[in-house]
């Protein structure tokens, strides 16, 4: 059967294995959360917004069901701060951090490796083993007035998702309390 080439990944992984098959992501499909119960209400999120599919979060996955396991729970992960492994078969896709950091930063890989395809949306079986080569890994924003929903979108969308773990807002133009009337009609608060 034809492979279709896998989504990139941003930052490139240390190590990449790809495994035969795919996981079909279907309502039948389970999250189980981790000790962290965010990364899943993120990856669940996730899922809704880009395949229409909201997959139902539960302490452990019923018996032979399709599950997506955010505990670690036979895989270990790199002996790295914030590292993760990954793994994808046609049954089961897990996911294990060294830290909380870690665990979140395989979610935001699973999310990049989504694939839509005609079928539906799937992950090309892998095997992922990864950590970040910064302890800083920043980006630099300036602060404004309407700022606020565009900074939303881009840290969810783009910093997080390429596993970024640091801002630095500049803040030129700001309206104190103390004297609102000297600063600028675009300042912000």
């Amino acid at each position: 059967a034809h492979r279709p080439p896998p989504p990139r990944l941003l930052p490139r992984p240390k190590r990449r294995r790809d495994l035969p098959g795919e996981f079909a992501i279907t309502p039948a499909a389970v999250v189980v959360p981790g000790p962290d119960p965010r990364p899943a209400r993120l990856l669940a999120d996730a899922l809704a917004e880009r395949c229409g599919l909201r997959l139902r979060v539960v302490d452990a996955a019923p018996r032979g069901a399709p599950a997506i396991d955010l505990t670690g729970a036979g895989l270990v992960p790199p002996d790295r701060p914030e590292g993760y492994a990954l793994e994808v078969t046609p049954n089961r896709v897990r996911v294990a951090g060294h830290d909380p950091q870690g665990t979140l930063w395989g979610v935001q890989t699973l999310i990049q490796w989504l694939h839509a395809h005609p079928r539906g949306p799937l992950w090309p079986g892998v095997r992922i083993d990864d950590w970040p080569t910064l302890a800083f890994r920043g980006v630099h924003l300036f602060h404004g007035r309407d700022a606020l929903p565009f900074h939303r979108k881009l840290l969810d969308r783009i910093v997080a998702r390429h596993k970024l773990n640091a801002l630095v807002i500049q803040c030129e133009q700001l309206r104190w309390d103390a004297d609102p009337e000297v600063a600028p009609p675009w300042a912000g608060t």
